[in-house]
């Protein structure tokens, strides 16, 4: 199956370039790719070339505690920038949920559910709540780095890293916007570390969101608001 080939790391995620099925659809805005079991999350991570398709959610995802990696991951950690594919598609999550995975790459940057969002890219209405995120540079409960647009989502696992580390997005770029999205998972790190994002760069917007000050153990972010965990869980916070 494609999960066994995705987490048996004899074999490169950049070779796995075939043509999936997903659930259906066929990768249109006007025909998604369906994504309804774990084995379709599997096929995203593995075929970089449907990461400018269209995506989206029909049903909560539960990993069982599996290790899994980035989707649109760098591929030369040794390498200053990002070297790989970016996720320039459009995710969709329906209000669904993906739970109980383990993203475990300390020696690796842009780290998170997707590594990096590229321009044009889109994430929305999706919960993302990993047991452990960990990385090292651009660590985040949803993304590592986010260059466009994340909206109407949340993450809620605990984030380690060393630098730009935050709870649902590493570094929130140039133009990029994120909106009504909010963590809740603890947070650590070095430098440019916040509750929400880690660091929040000119022109950037961050807005409508927040972090939980006392579960995080952060006080700071780059953006947001920070609430305690009782406003968290009160409607007219948000």
């Amino acid at each position: 199956s494609i999960l066994a080939v995705v987490l048996c790391w004899g074999i490169s995620l950049s070779a796995l370039t075939q043509a999936g099925t997903y659930s259906g659809g066929d990768g249109t805005e006007a025909n998604p790719y369906q994504i309804s079991a774990v084995n379709d999350w599997m096929e995203l991570i593995g075929t970089w070339a449907d990461w400018n398709s269209h995506f989206i959610l029909t049903a909560d995802l539960d990993f069982g505690g599996a290790a899994i990696t980035p989707v649109a991951r760098d591929t030369d950690p040794s390498s200053s920038g990002f070297q790989g594919t970016a996720f320039t598609g459009v995710l969709d999550g329906g209000g669904h949920v993906l739970r109980n995975y383990v993203i475990n790459q300390p020696a690796s940057d842009y780290v998170g559910l997707f590594g990096q969002v590229g321009s044009g890219g889109q994430i929305m209405n999706l919960g993302a709540e990993p047991i452990q995120v960990t990385g090292r540079y651009y660590v985040g409960g949803l993304c590592g780095e986010n260059f466009s647009t994340i909206t109407s989502c949340y993450a809620t696992g605990a984030v380690s890293g060393t630098s730009y580390v935050g709870g649902l997005c590493g570094e929130n770029h140039y133009y990029s916007t994120i909106t009504s999205c909010y963590a809740m998972g603890a947070v650590s790190g070095t430098d440019s570390v916040g509750g929400l994002c880690g660091e929040n760069n000119y022109y950037s917007t961050i807005s409508g969101s927040f972090w939980d000050i006392q579960t995080s153990g952060r006080t700071t972010s780059a953006g947001g608001t920070g609430k305690t965990t009782a406003q968290m869980q009160t409607l007219f916070t948000f």
